[in-house]
Order: C-alpha cells, then structure tokens, then sequence
C-alpha cells in the first residue's frame, strides 16, 4: 500500500492545480472580455495648461484604463492609468509647455484611438500674463502723493486685495488693486 501512496497524491495534486488552472483561467477570460467589450466614448481633451491636461471619456462598464501618451505619434513611450470605473479622468502632469502630445487609450488587451490615429493636444506656452520683478527701480510718486515705497515693504504685502487687512493703497503702485510683482518693479530698492 505504501507504493501506492506517492502516484495517488502525485495525481490527486495534478487534478487539483488542473481544477484551478480552470477556474482561475475563466475568470482571467472574463475579466478581459468584459475590459474588451468597453470601449471609451465621449473623450474630451480639457484643463490644457502649459504643463498639464486632464483626459476624460466614459465606458460602458467599470474597467481600468491605461493612457499610453508621448510627443511621438508612433511612439507613445509615457503612461498614465486610472482606477475601475465607468467615468474616467486622467491627469497629466510635467508636461513641456508649447509642445504637442499623442494619447490612445487601452483598456483590457485592446487599444483605442481617433479613427486610426492618436488623439492629439498641445499645451500652452509659459505663463507671461505677469512680468518679471524687477527690484532696484525708483517708484514714482503713489496716486496719494506718498513718495518712494521701500519694495521690502512691498514684498510683505504681496497678494493683498482692497478687502484684505493688509491691503493699503499707497503699496499697490500700478494702482491695479492688488499688491503684485508688477509693484515690486515700481518700488524703491
């Protein structure tokens, strides 16, 4: 009977790594099917800044999707991905300012893009809305007659707004209301 032993439980441990090959190996095929049969709808492209964009679509089902993305149409090499679920948003982020990106978009073993092309978006260029301090540069006289302003005082104020505590007007030099770089480059050094 002791020879017999080794072969029962070598073929009892087959049997049962089969059984759950099996069972695992369905619900693997399921989980993909379900993945494979939702594609992405509605993607829009939004939130495009110098250095960041934010990607959204929807899907049928919950699924995990995996943005594949790159300044190379043909060579997507930079990934972001989501959690499970059916409204999808994807935030890039460390983007070069004034350069076009590509994205498709996988979801389970399939690939999704534009109609035979990656989607496309290209970010905006550096921010130049507000100039560059420039300290050292004598003020002229504020609209209240008050002389020069020491920009180290200026400096404290900075940010304030006419319903701020700190907010005094004889500190907003350009008279822009608000205490900004721009009445750093007005003050006296």
């Amino acid at each position: 009977m002791g020879k017999y032993t080794k072969p029962i439980v070598l073929i009892f441990g087959l049997l049962l790594t089969l059984g759950i090959v099996l069972i695992a190996g369905d619900r693997i095929y399921n989980l993909l099917a379900k993945a494979g049969n939702s594609s992405p709808e509605n993607v829009q492209i939004t939130a495009v800044t110098s250095n960041s964009a934010t990607i959204t679509f929807t899907t049928a089902e919950a699924v995990q999707a995996l943005l594949e993305y790159g300044t190379d149409a043909s060579n997507l090499t930079l990934f972001a991905s989501d959690t499970e679920t059916t409204s999808h948003s994807i935030v890039l982020s460390l983007l070069t300012p004034t350069t076009t990106y590509y994205f498709q978009i996988k979801i389970g073993d399939k690939t999704y893009d534009n109609a035979g092309v990656p989607w496309t978006f290209t970010t905006s260029g550096a921010n130049t809305l507000l100039p560059s301090p420039t300290l050292g540069i004598q003020s002229s006289p504020t609209p209240g007659g008050g002389g020069q302003i020491p920009c180290n005082e200026v400096a404290k104020r900075m940010g304030a707004v006419p319903a701020s505590p700190n907010y005094q007007i004889s500190y907003d030099l350009n008279s822009d209301g608000i205490i900004n770089s721009a009445d750093l480059a007005l003050c006296a050094p």
